[in-house]
């Protein structure tokens, strides 16, 4: 943890001792989460080669099992792909959310930070005010180091983002640091060279610092987490329980995989009169056999010379305990992975696509991780937006955000339900009943009601002509 700002100071190491790991476990996860398996989980690859030998001989790239991506992605999916509806009674502030909602791309930004909570434990979200007004960014997650304080590790005094980069590209080794400092009210810039090859230690100022008013109370910038306890700054990675599972996964698909290349192409069996010598351009005999296809050879039996019926030698593979391997390791990676169904096709387990309650008791395991996940964003995303309109000259602090479950919604259900609080027993009204069916607003939804109306008075104006006319035609048949 870092306690003060004492490692920015020229001479110190590079990144910061204390955060060494942390980096390369980003860089690690990183690699995972992109299918560079061969750098990101070489344990995986010393597993493989144990077992079945060098692994460019066995496997081919494409049969690395990418489950780190996919526990990531549905995370984001489930958070984000319904965007959660943001609101304010204050006219003023609904209209600057509106605004910074769409010139911040929030949901882009939004979905980005939640791949980062998945991977790495954490996400970044910052407010900066360029011309044309507030807008929300997401941070570099490996150019992060938050400052907290030694008594209480949740009260952040600083947070610094820093990155190393080589100005001259003839010049690769001359290496500079960027540091950019968030602390309350204001924000500050830094520019140090970088000495040092690999692992660097901060050089002398390149420039004077530049200090910025934000013209807020607050730091800019705020951490989304995963799991956090007490005792901990960073958030708990999704990929750290489930990585052993995959490397034996992909083990065993390997194995299986050598198994079967190996017997691509089966043996011929038969009797020696099978056989044929080739013959070289000068029609001497070239000492190799090959087999002679579309003739007739006599089946004398098995003999000691003979071995009966030319054909193909039967391999018998006997693989279904590997299989049934594969399936208890994906069994216990639906299970750690908290992404229960989600891990594989829901309609293939099931045999038809579940909707509705069954489909969210199914994935009931899923909905509680991001539930947990959702914690940490709706305090920072409210205090996003509450940041980014005080920037633009508005004070509000009324935001109220809906959030929803990101699965499809199930017409036939949401009909029953509908119908059974608008019946007999009802608890919401027609108006309402179709704005959230329906997605209508106030006054759609009461044209909807008015000519539901009309409709039902002209079906009641014919029914009602029709029992006139059925009456005077019985009378006049009874004369």
């Amino acid at each position: 943890m870092l306690y003060d700002l004492i490692f920015l100071e020229p001479g110190q190491p590079w990144p910061p001792k204390s955060e060494v790991e942390r980096i390369q476990l980003y860089d690690i996860n990183r690699k995972l989460f992109e299918g560079e398996h061969y750098g990101g989980q070489s344990d995986a690859f010393r597993r493989v080669q144990q077992v079945v030998g060098a692994f460019d001989d066995v496997v081919s790239y494409e049969i690395l099992l990418n489950y780190q991506q996919l526990v990531s992605k549905k995370t984001a999916d489930l958070l984000f792909s319904e965007w959660p509806t943001i609101t304010s009674k204050d006219k003023k502030m609904q209209v600057f959310i509106d605004g910074f909602t769409q010139r911040s791309q929030l949901l882009s930004q939004c979905y980005q930070a939640a791949l980062d909570v998945s991977r790495y434990g954490d996400g970044t979200l910052g407010v900066s005010r360029p011309q044309g007004g507030a807008v929300a960014y997401v941070g570099r997650t490996d150019c992060w180091y938050p400052v907290v304080d030694p008594l209480n590790i949740k009260h952040r005094l600083h947070e610094v983002i820093a990155a190393v980069v080589a100005p001259n590209s003839e010049k690769p080794t001359e290496r500079e640091l960027l540091i950019e400092i968030h602390s309350p009210g204001q924000n500050e810039r830094r520019r140090h060279r970088l000495e040092g090859k690999v692992s660097g230690v901060i050089g002398d100022r390149l420039a004077t610092p530049e200090v910025v008013s934000t013209g807020v109370d607050g730091i800019d910038f705020w951490q989304v987490s995963n799991i956090v306890t007490s005792d901990r700054v960073h958030g708990i990675d999704d990929y750290h329980n489930i990585n052993s599972l995959i490397q034996e996964i992909e083990v065993r698909f390997a194995q299986i995989s050598k198994v079967l290349d190996k017997h691509a192409q089966p043996s011929m069996q038969g009797p020696a009169s099978a056989l044929e010598e080739r013959r070289g351009e000068n029609g001497m005999g070239t000492g190799e056999f090959e087999i002679r296809t579309g003739n007739f050879f006599i089946n004398r039996g098995l003999g000691e010379d003979e071995s009966g019926n030319v054909g193909y030698i039967v391999w018998d593979a006997q693989m279904s305990a590997a299989f049934e391997q594969i399936e208890k390791l994906l069994g216990q990676l639906r299970t750690i992975s908290e992404m229960g169904a989600l891990i594989s096709d829901v309609a293939e387990k099931m045999g038809q696509m579940p909707t509705g309650t069954a489909l969210r008791t199914l994935l009931s395991t899923a909905l509680a991780k991001i539930a947990r996940v959702r914690m940490t964003f709706d305090p920072v995303l409210k205090q996003v937006i509450q940041t980014a309109a005080r920037l633009d000259g508005i004070h509000s602090a009324d935001i109220s955000i809906k959030w929803f479950d990101g699965l499809p919604d199930d017409p036939m259900e949401t009909a029953q339900i509908v119908s059974l609080r608008t019946g007999a027993k009802q608890t919401m009204s027609i108006q309402t009943a179709i704005m959230e069916v329906d997605g209508k607003t106030e006054s759609e939804a009461q044209k909807e009601i008015n000519r539901i109306g009309d409709e039902n008075a002209e079906a009641f104006e014919v029914t009602a002509l029709d029992e006139m006319n059925t009456s005077f035609g019985g009378s006049g048949d009874d004369e």
